[in-house]
């Protein structure tokens, strides 16, 4: 059972360091090394994931902005006519 007086004498977490920067600066490096050290069939399957993640955000974007497109054509359009108005007065009796 730990004693109370050795608890109080050490320094209170809010003064201690979140990160160790030469760890942390360790940690990038040996990051870095693993990463140039990968073999070629890893680098390949990583390139053919990245280049289906990439394939999958560039359909999702030109979907989304086909929505757009089409959603301010619509406004455009009923902007243009008295549609909007004939609508307004149908809802409004």
């Amino acid at each position: 059972m730990p004693c109370f007086t050795e608890m109080e004498n050490d320094t209170p977490a809010s003064e201690k360091p979140l990160v160790d920067d030469d760890n942390e600066e360790e940690r990038k490096a040996t990051v870095m090394v693993k990463a140039a050290n990968l073999s070629n069939k890893v680098r390949r399957r990583m390139s053919g994931r990245l280049a289906s993640q990439l394939r999958g955000v560039k359909l999702r974007t030109t979907e989304t902005v086909e929505r757009l497109n089409f959603t301010v054509d619509l406004v455009t359009c009923l902007s243009d006519t008295d549609l909007v108005v004939d609508l307004a007065v149908a809802f409004a009796a």
